[in-house]
C-alpha cells in the first residue's frame, strides 16, 4: 500500500495490518541481522546515524552496495566499489577510499539491504 503525499484522507486499517516488514524487507531470515547505524559515514547514500540497518550475511557484495566490514576488529559501514580492475571501500561519497588487495585484512560481514528510520520512540 502506498500513501499519497499530503493528507491521506480515510485510512483502511485492514490494508495496513496486512503489511509485514519481514516479508517486505527480509529475503533470507536465517542470514539477516539488524544493526543500529552509528555515525554519518554513509549519510549521502541514505544510511544515517540512528537508522536501523538490515544486513544480509549471505549476499555477495556488488558495485555500489553498502557493506558491513570488519576492519581492525571493528564493524564499519562502507560503500563497495568494484571497477573490475580494482576493488575499494568508500566512505562519505568517495571522500575516503580504502583499496582492497589480496593482503588486505578486511572481512566482509554482510550487505545492507534496507534501513529503517525511526522518528519517534
Amino acid at each position: 500500500m502506498a500513501l499519497p503525499k499530503g493528507f491521506a484522507g480515510s485510512f483502511d486499517d485492514s490494508v495496513a495490518s496486512a503489511l509485514d516488514l519481514n516479508d517486505l524487507l527480509i529475503n533470507s531470515p536465517s542470514s539477516t541481522y539488524f544493526m543500529k547505524i552509528n555515525g554519518d559515514g554513509q549519510v549521502n547514500e541514505g544510511a544515517e546515524d540512528g537508522d536501523i540497518a538490515i544486513v544480509d550475511r549471505a549476499l555477495t557484495p556488488i558495485n555500489g552496495d553498502l557493506v558491513v566490514v570488519v576492519i581492525d576488529g571493528e564493524l564499519v559501514l562502507k560503500q563497495f566499489q568494484d571497477t573490475h580492475t580494482q576493488k575499494a571501500l568508500l566512505s562519505k561519497s568517495g571522500e575516503e577510499t580504502l583499496l582492497i588487495t589480496e593482503h588486505s585484512k578486511i572481512e566482509f560481514w554482510g550487505v545492507l539491504t534496507a534501513s529503517i528510520k525511526q522518528f519517534r520512540t
